[in-house]
């Protein structure tokens, strides 16, 4: 585009008095970033905007805006520079006020597909021009990544029955009943069959096809379709440009069960699979290595097919932004001959730790290197640490403790974890927060693997620092604990696990209140009855304490006590007062108790002068003496009766002892 030629054989349009007067209608503007007024004109088949603002009352060029379908380019008309290029840092979206109303219909005349029929139309222009700017840049680049990924071999069908097989959700779906017995069908195999012992969310096996599978009562279950999704990695060997690579291939996979309710026949399983990235890996001497060089490796984001987005890959540097959260089972199948291949695991059996770990397949080729011991924990079968190992490992995750009690150099599974082969053989599938409390509880107890699996039947593992806490203040020992915890669970049908919290608040409150801790205070016959007891004491005393504070308060807030012999406003001296104002009126002055007793806050009651001791209204009142709040019944605003006594006893009594009061109050606070 000339444009040059074109501004300078153009003038600017003319500001006529009608330009003027539609202008003086608009609101003033200081800058040209809020431009909100425009002329528009087509000349050379280019169409001319024109921009205006007004400064100090006067109507003045701004900018003037040229667009001839491919490009566009803007001249700064204060100093005539010309700008080319993007013009969005000159043009407001919001500039959708025309000059004259010739301008509106060239605008909806030269943009007939959109719907902006004003100035916007061409910032919208802008957008599209610069997309198009950007595809062009990088298509040279996408091609070259497009022709290395295309060496990728679809999966098999194997893969694709694996994930159905192996990853998608099994349910035993079931109508409670009474009984030991309960009846219903598996979302596997479609059979009905009765089992023992089933429980919402509990897991059964399946008698005709052993599957495992998740007991899901349908009372319990609101929803009518369920979902879930998962992820799944494909690895394969290629050759990339004459040198060995392996290619990953991420899938995203959703499954949907409908019609569940409706019994095994017309229940309906739906499995769809989506390629949601692709990556090359390059190995070097020591293992797999992403290269500086980008064209070394690639991950290749397969989503963006989808989208508009044009950038289908990023650089190794990028790598943590696209896979820091795949969390993909990985496709077992011919994975130790192509793990052969990466000189830093040898002859790891690597399919033994392969289906018990959700990650990419990277890290878990780099766990595999640094920690020896996941093989043999795999085959062991300690699968539930595997997971933990890796990300203690490689992420250093804050949440992992396993990190802690672990030594990543040895091979031996029980040295690695650091325990004894006897300890070891006990553990079985232990999980990580097992694993945790059994390495807390043993640096002051003596304890074995049964008492921490009471602990996990109960739930309340996760809780290593609060179980280590409670025995170390009351000086008993995990198997007294459980025994109690268990014990109490049966006497008040709670589970340990709210009983544990329960517990935390009894044993702080016997330090509150200062009790000796005895046998039959550390583990009392029923510990609600008790937690409750010491919770009044707890309370009583507080109010106590509270109450001293607030008469000696008193003293000076009853100096403003009026009466005018149809209302009377009175002082709060006392915690009654506020619990019975809180409770008769439903509103939240019981929480000010603390405040006023700190002379933060001071709160008045006013009642009708017939019934003094009936809660009417609740007024505070700050140290400068003035009033803050006045609410009534469920926070309700005073009618204006009540306004106007209030008015008369802010003129009459606090007026007269402003500066006293004020003085006083700031003084006790």
């Amino acid at each position: 585009m000339e444009y040059a030629k074109y501004i300078k054989a153009h003038p600017l349009p003319e500001i006529t008095e009608r330009m003027k007067k539609k202008a003086e209608k608009v609101r003033e503007v200081s800058s040209w970033e809020s431009d909100n007024l425009y002329t528009a004109e087509v000349s050379d088949d280019m169409l001319v905007v024109t921009t205006y603002r007004k400064i100090n009352g006067k109507l003045e060029h701004s900018f003037r805006h040229l667009y001839d379908g491919i490009t566009f380019a803007t001249q700064r008309i204060s100093d005539g520079k010309k700008l080319g290029g993007e013009i969005s840092s000159y043009l407001s979206m919001y500039c959708s006020i025309a000059l004259d109303s010739k301008s509106e219909q060239i605008m909806r005349d030269y943009f007939p597909n959109t719907h902006y029929h004003d100035i916007c139309a061409l910032k919208y222009a802008e957008d599209d021009i610069n997309e198009k700017r950007k595809l062009r840049r990088w298509q040279k680049t996408m091609d070259r990544i497009d022709q290395r990924m295309s060496c990728f071999s679809e999966p098999p069908q194997e893969f694709y029955d694996w994930i159905k097989e192996k990853l998608s959700h099994k349910h035993f779906f079931y109508s409670y009943k009474k009984g030991k017995l309960q009846s219903g069908y598996c979302s596997y195999c479609r059979q009905e069959f009765e089992a023992e012992n089933v429980r919402h969310r509990g897991e059964i096996t399946c008698p005709h096809c052993g599957s495992v599978l998740e007991c899901l009562s349908l009372g319990k279950i609101k929803m009518h379709n369920l979902s879930y999704r998962t992820r799944a990695s494909y690895v394969e060997e290629i050759n990339d440009g004459g040198e060995p690579a392996i290619a990953e291939r991420t899938f995203n996979v959703y499954f949907y069960i409908h019609k569940f309710r409706e019994g095994a026949e017309n229940c309906v399983e739906k499995v769809e699979v989506y390629e949601w990235l692709r990556a090359i890996y390059k190995t070097d001497k020591s293992g797999i290595s992403p290269k500086k060089d980008r064209d070394d490796v690639f991950f290749y984001i397969h989503d963006c097919f989808h989208n508009t987005s044009d950038v289908r890959w990023c650089r190794p540097s990028d790598r943590s932004g696209y896979l820091g959260d795949t969390s993909a089972y990985i496709y077992p199948y011919r994975f130790n001959s192509i793990c052969s291949k990466i000189k830093s695991i040898g002859t790891m059996d690597m399919e033994a730790v392969v289906p018990h770990v959700r990650t990419e397949f990277y890290a878990l080729v780099k766990a595999a290197a640094q920690v020896p011991a996941l093989e043999n924990l795999a085959k062991q079968g300690k699968y539930k640490l595997l997971g933990p190992v890796i990300r203690a490992g490689l992420y250093d995750f804050k949440n992992s403790y396993i990190a802690r009690y672990v030594s990543y150099t040895e091979s031996s599974p029980a040295r690695f974890l650091r325990v004894d082969k006897e300890t070891f053989k006990a553990m079985r599938d232990i999980s990580e927060n097992e694993f945790t409390l059994y390495k807390e509880l043993v640096k002051s107890y003596q304890v074995d693997m049964d008492i921490i699996r009471r602990y996990s039947q109960n739930g309340i593992e996760t809780n290593s620092g609060e179980i280590i806490y409670l025995l170390s203040r009351n000086n008993i020992s995990p198997l007294r604990f459980i025994n109690y915890l268990e014990k109490q669970s049966k006497l008040l049908h709670k589970k340990c696990k709210a009983l544990l919290g329960l517990y935390r608040d009894y044993s702080d409150m016997v330090g509150d209140v200062k009790m000796e801790r005895t046998e039959s205070v550390i583990l009392p016959k029923d510990l609600q009855k008790e937690h409750d007891r010491l919770m009044k004491i707890k309370t009583d005393l507080k109010y106590s304490q509270q109450n001293k504070k607030l008469k000696k308060r008193g003293k000076l807030l009853h100096t403003l006590d009026y009466n005018d012999g149809k209302y009377l406003i009175v002082a709060f001296d006392k915690s009654d007062d506020f619990l019975n104002e809180s409770a008769k009126l439903g509103h939240c002055v019981k929480t000010y108790i603390d405040r006023c007793s700190r002379g933060e806050t001071n709160i008045y009651g006013i009642r009708k002068a017939e019934s003094p001791q009936e809660p009417y209204f609740t007024l505070t009142l700050d140290n400068n003496a003035r009033v803050t709040q006045n609410l009534g019944l469920h926070n309700c605003l005073p009618p204006e009766e009540v306004k106007r006594f209030v008015r008369r006893w802010q003129k009459n009594i606090i007026s007269k002892h402003k500066e006293e009061f004020i003085s006083k109050a700031k003084k006790s606070a």
